[in-house]
């Protein structure tokens, strides 16, 4: 998008703003004056009831967000309050409030000419005008100047000004009273509920209310709860005062006579349908205010609006009353005005035009930078309908609100500033094209223009990639794709032997450097959280800091030589192998290759070149010194000269140089990269690279690597948490995955924008190798959990898991939860909680240490799912035990999450809750909905199909806990093929029944709401849901699927997976072959005669010597330390040796035990809860009384989930999108974005103080 439609799309926005905020604005003042001329008309109960909802409702509205969003127990007290003062301050004023504008708009409303009472509104604003100008002026005034004396002056007289509103008030309170338009009473309630209103509304009043004794306002949100339940009471009692004072009965038939008036409106629809169009005509104009101001627009959608709608409101009420064209607010003739009449009207101008003509455009200044909350923007989370425009101002406040969660991205600065991604992906036994599918996504983000100003690094862990020197099969076939798809020459590999295996590392085209570690399992352990525990730490260890030092010189470099920053590794860079190349005065392409000196002398015209005095250092008494060879690492150049490198030294071993001819003989000729070629190198003395044990311990040489900062105690190499800023993260993927920029980029900004997340998670689309039901089913069922339980997550708390296939966490929280993530597998539960549940118990863990995660729309990527109901099986059956076994985990520990996470409010603990029920008695319910379904549409007998279904199940149970797998899988199909069959009957039947139904009533004129239609609503919730999805809207029509699959996943499945608990393997792509590579070369070494490399000896070794200075030597000591750092991690954490948790026989007896007790508990809760539903089922005799309970139960078990994903996407819908916008609307303009940090506790945040 260019500067020139930026600028078109920017005004069109502007004028659109204007208009909108306009109309809505108008809107509200007609409904307004139109209920206050119902007063005669209707009923004086009913109109009473009627103002007080109108008065009401926003407050009803701002408890309910504040309660969906507020966390009261966090960290263990109740959080974050007022000091006495303020808060006993805040009480008075929220009475002070309720009574004024109760008092304001029945006694005094009705009374006054609405040309009169419009502009009047605007007098509240005058105390904030005298407040602020003398403010100003007495901090002027300290400065010993004229020009600040002139400006104080100039600002004392402002205020002095703001005071003759004031005069103004208490002036019109008197003509009116003395001119009879109002009795004495009155016309003191008018000044005094004015000024009351003025009082309380004005910003240092209200921000005293909530400022707590450290001078933040973090505590307005517990607060705003109090203050709110307060005004409503009061508001209330208030309205049944007016009421007695009007029928002059007692108090207590006052009361009911309100009630009565409550109840009185949904039949009055004169006052009814004014009441509910200026409810939304606020509401709206009230968002939309808050998004003006989060998108920085704030002249077009609030100031000019504001302007505007008082005299365009008193032009149309005077159109109206000479014309009679809209006949909606018939009002009297402008005739009857009395002199004392134009008089008041006088003075309400002057108090209209002051405001804006002493405050001018900085009445609403654009806030600091966009994406600003609405928390940080306004004062109170409330709003007014009657003085709408006038409290947004004085709610208004720009500059942002004091607290200590928030800053903008312009406080960031240097290496914090850069986005640091570490791509991590976890390989077990993926078909070709699946791995091929993820290199290409690879380098996509490589060749990214729009992430060039991201670092990135990817890191492959592939599970069993290596046998001792053996490549296996699968690494042996992402050689293969890595050479013919990303055309990444055989001669740019970087090959080490680690304590863990091999690892070896290219630059992708484009210049990200990628990483390749093959897992030894016979040296460290298997399955993926032993993967993720190895790169967790690798990157935390060693890669991380690697990239600040790198980023730091890249950006002195680009501000020397005036260049943009760019993060990508240019083609003769080395940083990722420890060279820093950014100093390099030479730039000279080259080849590196491992040789064993033994090697070397035998078949190259090399010679041998030691440095005594490095020998004793290089020393290995556990393994090396087994062996009778050395390792070195040599760097090939095309200009023949070749200099071996050891970390940063010459090495202790003996190193050899190489020719040219040698160099173009090993680039021009190779032969396959078999399995055995390396293990055949070996034996011949070629080896991959190995850096050997150090004697030192490893406590001397880890302070030099972090600086000599704090340590982790858990790991000598891990620096402490402050080592890392908030923009570094790891990507986590799954090796089938497909992503592009535009998916790494939207993850990458939703994390830089909200501190408080540890992780985001993607929307992933299914796809598979085959087009099958099965997969059908699976591309609906992730559909619809992302749109509703996703979103709806997203909203009232944290989303409960940011899966691993494709999501981007923060490394300052992984390295909190990382010593516990460790943790060996002890007890039965853990084999699902960690091993097969490791993504959710991440998610888990970080959610107890106080991070918040969050679902992230636009972030599209692909995976394959199951396409076999075989190995549907066995990954569903993996999900259902570890999400089951997490979800226990979080209610377990629902009171430290409570504690210790903000987003455990009270509605998301009443969500989860529900939730958590719903899954434990899921397979009762759905029996009961088959069978009672039957019932209702068919007229079985309720009774008997149930006692079959549960005796089925029985022998399902059993043939799963006994059978072979094959025969398990064939029986499942059978069933989900009869139990698909009946739930298709009963939802078509009643389908057709309900329908039936609505078409009865409507005929004979008696449609009313029946508990049956509940089902409908539920229904109806996918097809909003999926319009809320354009893109993607097609899936609904795959929702037959989900309806045939339903008892399959609500009966069969909890079945099939209690009775399979004792199986711990992975369940998918076990019995996966890897193709044969079809071009995989190793450079051929060619033999050389001894009697020659003895000729040539003395001439290599001085050419050696002579060019040594031409290359840049790695850094010694880096090297070291991290291959001490693969020996600690797999002789302490990852090894087979260590932390191996319960023998696997032990864990197979505990797993049998644990599955007795499921069973049991599984057994007698469905029972129970079968028997229930089964009493009140057979107490009913009418086909629509079964009807309405059976809508009933399902209202019951889903109607609070419901209308909370219900609320929960269309709102984060809605913000997701508009935020997409604005980001990419921002790219022009570069306003500086709002980012929120992360809640501290209130230790920490005073030891940063104090510091």
């Amino acid at each position: 998008m260019g500067a020139c439609q930026f600028n078109y799309i920017k005004i069109l926005f502007n004028i659109i703003g204007f208009t909108f905020n306009t109309f809505l604005l108008t809107l509200s003042k007609l409904t307004f004056l139109y209920l206050l001329y119902l007063h005669e008309h209707e009923s004086k109960e009913t109109w009473i009831a009627a103002m007080t909802v109108v008065l009401a409702v926003p407050e009803v509205i701002a408890l309910v967000k504040l309660l969906w969003c507020t966390s009261f127990l966090l960290y263990g007290k109740l959080s974050d309050w007022p000091s006495l003062s303020s808060f006993v301050s805040g009480i008075v004023c929220s009475i002070m409030e309720s009574t004024s504008l109760i008092f304001f708009l029945m006694r005094i409303g009705p009374k006054l000419h609405p040309i009169i009472l419009i502009p009047l509104l605007s007098s509240v604003l005058c105390l904030k005008i005298v407040s602020l100008y003398f403010k100003k002026g007495m901090r002027i005034f300290d400065h010993d100047n004229i020009d600040s004396n002139t400006k104080s002056l100039k600002n004392l007289l402002c205020a002095a000004i703001g005071l003759i509103s004031v005069i103004l008030i208490v002036a019109k309170s008197f003509v009116t009273g003395f001119s009879q338009i109002l009795t004495i009473s009155e016309s003191l309630i008018l000044s005094t509920s004015l000024l009351a209103l003025s009082f309380t509304w004005c910003p240092g009043i209200a921000t005293f209310t909530i400022r707590s004794r450290d001078g933040l306002v973090d505590g307005r949100k517990n607060a705003s709860i109090i203050y709110t339940i307060l005004k409503l009471v009061v508001l209330f009692v208030l309205a049944v005062v007016i009421t007695y004072l009007n029928r002059q009965d007692s108090f207590e038939e006052s009361f009911y006579s309100l009630l009565q008036g409550f109840l009185n409106l949904k039949s009055a629809t004169t006052i009814r349908d004014g009441l509910l169009i200026h409810l939304i005509a606020g509401l709206l104009s009230h968002a939309f205010a808050y998004l003006s101001a989060r998108t920085c627009l704030t002249r077009s959608g609030i100031y000019l609006p504001t302007i505007f709608v008082t005299p365009l409101t008193v032009l149309l009420i005077c159109f109206d009353n000479y014309y009679g064209v809209f006949h909606i607010v018939k009002l009297s003739a402008l005739s009857g005005f009395t002199l004392a009449s134009w008089f008041c009207l006088g003075i309400a101008v002057l108090l209209w035009l002051l405001p804006f003509l002493m405050l001018g455009m900085n009445h609403t200044p654009a806030p600091n930078s966009i994406l600003k909350s609405s928390e940080s923007n306004f004062l109170s989370f409330t709003y007014n309908n009657i003085f709408l425009e006038h409290h947004l101002h004085l709610n208004y406040n720009p500059e942002g609100i004091h607290t200590r969660h928030d800053k903008t991205s312009e406080m960031l600065t240097g290496v914090p500033k850069v986005s640091k991604i570490f791509i991590c992906t976890t390989m077990y036994r993926e078909a070709e094209f699946e791995m091929e599918r993820l290199l290409k996504s690879l380098q996509r983000l490589s060749l990214s223009k729009k992430l060039s100003h991201v670092y990135m690094e990817s890191h492959v862990i592939l599970d069993n990639g290596c046998k001792g020197n053996d490549l296996g099969e699968f690494a042996l076939q992402l050689l293969s794709l890595l050479q013919n798809e990303l055309n990444i020459a055989r001669t740019e590999v970087y090959a080490n032997r680690m304590p863990y295996g091999l690892q070896l590392q290219w630059i992708l085209n484009g210049g990200i450097p990628f990483f390749l570690h093959l897992k030894d399992t016979q040296k460290v352990k298997p399955k993926k959280r032993w993967s993720q525990v190895l790169y967790m730490n690798y990157i935390m260890s060693f890669r991380v800091k690697k990239a600040y030092n790198w980023i730091e010189k890249k950006l002195k470099l680009c501000e020397m030589e005036s260049k943009p920053f760019n993060a990508r590794y240019y083609v003769d860079e080395r940083k990722f192998y420890g060279v820093d190349s950014l100093d390099n005065q030479t730039k000279i392409p080259t080849i590196r290759c491992d040789y064993a000196s033994s090697m070397l002398s035998q078949y190259s015209d090399c010679t041998a070149y030691t440095s005594g005095d490095e020998t004793s250092y290089w020393s290995d008494d556990s393994e090396l010194s087994k062996s009778q060879y050395s390792t070195s690492s040599v760097y090939l150049h095309p200009n023949g000269l070749g200099v071996p490198k050891m970390n940063g030294k010459l090495s202790a071993s003996n190193h050899s140089a190489v020719n040219s001819a040698y160099v173009y003989g090993l680039e021009d000729s190779g032969i396959s990269w078999a399995p055995s070629t390396i293990s055949d190198m070996v034996r011949n003395d070629v080896n991959i690279h190995i850096n050997p044990k150090i004697e030192k311990p490893i406590n001397t040489i880890s302070g030099n690597l972090i600086n000599d900062t704090k340590l982790n105690m858990d790991s000598p190499f891990l620096p402490s948490s402050e080592e890392f800023d908030s923009r570094t993260y790891i990507l986590a993927t799954d090796a089938d995955m497909k992503f592009d920029d535009d998916a790494v980029l939207d993850l990458l900004n939703t994390c830089n924008g909200d501190l408080r997340l540890g992780a985001a998670c993607g929307r992933t689309h299914p796809i598979g190798e085959r087009n099958r039901p099965i997969v059908w089913f699976q591309m609906f069922e992730y559909a619809k959990d992302f749109w509703m339980i996703k979103s709806a997550q997203n909203i009232i708390g944290s989303v409960m898991c940011c899966p691993g296939c494709f999501s981007l966490y923060r490394v300052a929280a992984v390295y909190q939860l990382l010593s516990e993530y460790a943790k060996e597998s002890l007890e039965s539960s853990d084999v699902f909680i960690k091993d097969t549940g490791e993504d959710r118990w991440m998610c888990t863990l970080m959610m107890m240490r106080g991070w918040k995660l969050k679902y992230c729309t636009f972030a599209f990527n692909t995976t394959y799912c199951p396409s076999t109901v075989e190995e549907f099986l066995k990954q569903r059956r993996r999900w259902m035990l570890s999400d089951m076994a997490n979800t226990f985990l979080v209610m377990r520990h629902l009171p430290r999450l409570v504690r210790h996470n903000a987003c455990f409010t009270a509605m998301y603990i009443i969500y989860l809750v529900q939730l958590f029920l719903i899954v434990i008695i899921s397979p009762g319910s759905t029996i009961i909905m088959i069978t009672a379904g039957l019932d209702m549409v068919f007229g079985i007998t309720f009774v008997v199909p149930s006692i079959l279904v549960c005796l089925l199940l029985l022998v399902y149970m059993c043939i799963c806990m006994f059978a072979p797998s094959k025969i398990q899988t064939y029986v499942t199909i059978f069933l989900i093929f009869i139990f698909g069959t009946a739930i298709s009957c009963v939802f078509i039947g009643g389908a057709v029944y309900i329908i039936k139904d609505i078409i009865r009533d409507i005929e004979s004129d008696s449609l009313e709401f029946q508990e049956h239609y509940l089902l409908i609503l539920l229904t109806s919730s996918v097809f909003y849901a999926a319009i809320l999805h354009p893109h993607e809207t097609w899936i609904i029509f795959l929702g037959i699927f989900y309806m045939f699959m339903f008892p399959a996943m609500h009966i069969l499945l909890p079945v099939y997976s209690i009775s399979n608990i004792v199986d711990q393997s992975w369940g998918t792509r076990d019995g996966n072959k890897a193709s044969a590579p079809k071009l995989v070369c190793f450079p051929k070494i060619r033999k050389r005669r001894k009697k020659k490399m003895k000729k040539k000896k003395d001439k290599i070794s001085a050419s050696l010597n002579s060019s040594s200075h031409n290359f840049n030597l790695f850094d010694k000591h880096e090297d070291e330390v991290e291959y001490k750092f693969w020996k600690f991690l797999r002789d302490f954490v990852i090894g087979t040796t260590v932390r191996t948790g319960a023998p696997k026989l032990e864990m197979a007896e505990k797993l049998r035990r644990l599955r007795v007790k499921c069973i049991f508990a599984f057994l007698i809760c469905n029972s129970i809860w079968m028997i229930i539903l089964g009493f009140l089922f057979t107490n009913v005799t009418t086909e629509r009384s079964k009807f309405n309970l059976f809508a009933s139960v399902s209202g019951s078990l889903y109607g609070v989930s419901f209308v909370i994903q219900m609320i929960g996407m269309t709102v984060h819908r809605t913000q997701d999108t508009i935020e997409r916008f604005i980001r990419k609307s921002n790219r022009q303009s570069k306003r500086p974005e709002w980012i929120i940090t992360k809640d501290e506790k209130p230790e920490a945040a005073k030891n940063k103080s104090k510091k």
